[in-house]
């Protein structure tokens, strides 16, 4: 009652302000001071939102539970303050591998030191490769990572952090098609091959091409060459070339004996030039040469011209690139006038030489 206070000594108890990092424990309690400075019987009890607090920020504590002994105090009570201060999250990175690109876009996967509980979603802005390049354990950096979920506000994280993931190469194919033509003194082929697989960004396949394996004639393989610019010598890609099977079959060479007249001689020699039809650039041939079939006056057009064997074809497959066809030419053989004896008394009447 008044009264009786009137007789006992105020004293006022105080709970002590107090703070922990974000654990979700409950509150356990505080030191009480007491203006006294004596020790007062009792067991301390706490009420106030300290007592539920799980949460990160301030909370009053209120405390109670002790009594005056026989000094006869007056006990009142000076609330204290409860602050939960935020946990420091660490996010962490795991690169994924990936297939090259041309690109430094890196994807990861978050993971954090949590809670257990606590429901919490990750995101990140950004993640790059520090080059395109193929290669393996190569840094990525995370930027512009994002905390949410219902617990988020318990923590601090960080923004930023780094891993390493692979990167492998890509795949190209590059496929020769089947072609077939006639020989041409080179093993060009106009063949277009096929490309499989995406080249990337500002990468370049040029000079994509086939080819025989030989100039010459006879069945043949046929392979492809290219040029690949990646930036990295062409090692951010995986290139299977393939080939493909094909022939160059025989040219057509003609030998065709010319026409000729000339005064009988005794001989079937003939001055006519052969003409050549279809002897590729690179090939040669020598010792063509044409004669006519019979030394005899046969009369105007009735002697027949042909082109001689014994000639040489260098095509570096020992004439196996060509089907050789000679034509023969009609011509004129004529009488020879009758001449003065110059051969005096030992000559040889037949020789023409010993005629004038």
């Amino acid at each position: 009652t008044p009264l009786l206070r009137s007789f006992l000594t105020p004293i006022t108890v105080t709970a002590s302000d107090t703070s922990k990092i974000y654990d979700k424990n409950p509150f356990s309690g505080t030191t009480l001071t007491n203006s006294a400075d004596v020790t007062l019987p009792g067991t301390p009890s706490y009420s106030g939102t300290a007592t539920s607090a799980m949460n990160v920020g301030s909370y009053t504590i209120n405390a109670g539970g002790l009594y005056s002994d026989q000094q006869g105090y007056d006990i009142s009570y000076r609330p204290g303050i409860l602050t939960i201060t935020p946990l420091a999250l660490s996010i962490s990175a795991t690169g994924v591998n990936k297939i090259y690109d041309a690109t430094t876009i890196a994807a990861v996967n978050l993971g954090d030191n949590r809670l257990t509980g606590d429901a919490l979603t990750l995101g990140y802005g950004v993640a790059n490769f520090n080059d395109k390049n193929v290669g393996t354990a190569k840094p990525v950096s995370v930027g512009g990572i994002s905390l949410g979920g219902a617990d988020a506000g318990n923590y601090t994280f960080n923004t930023a952090t780094t891993t390493s993931a692979n990167i492998s190469q890509a795949s190209l194919t590059i496929a020769a098609v089947g072609d077939s033509r006639i020989y041409n003194g080179t093993a060009v082929s106009t063949g277009t091959p096929t490309v499989t697989g995406t080249v990337y960004g500002g990468d370049s396949l040029i000079g994509v091409m086939q080819s025989f394996d030989s100039k010459n004639a006879g069945p043949r393989v046929l392979g492809v060459s290219y040029a690949l610019n990646d930036g990295n010598g062409g090692a951010n890609y995986n290139v299977t070339t393939q080939t493909a099977g094909g022939s160059i079959s025989r040219a057509l060479l003609t030998l065709a004996a010319v026409t000729q007249s000339k005064v009988y001689d005794g001989t079937t020699a003939s001055t006519g030039v052969v003409g050549i039809t279809g002897l590729m650039a690179g090939d040669s041939l020598a010792g063509v040469s044409q004669s006519y079939a019979s030394k005899n006056v046969l009369g105007a057009n009735l002697s027949t011209l042909n082109v001689n064997g014994g000639y040489t074809l260098t095509d570096g497959n020992a004439g196996g690139n060509y089907t050789v066809t000679s034509t023969s030419a009609l011509g004129t053989i004529t009488v020879r006038p009758l001449s003065t004896w110059i051969g005096g008394a030992t000559g040889n009447w037949s020789l023409a030489s010993n005629w004038d």
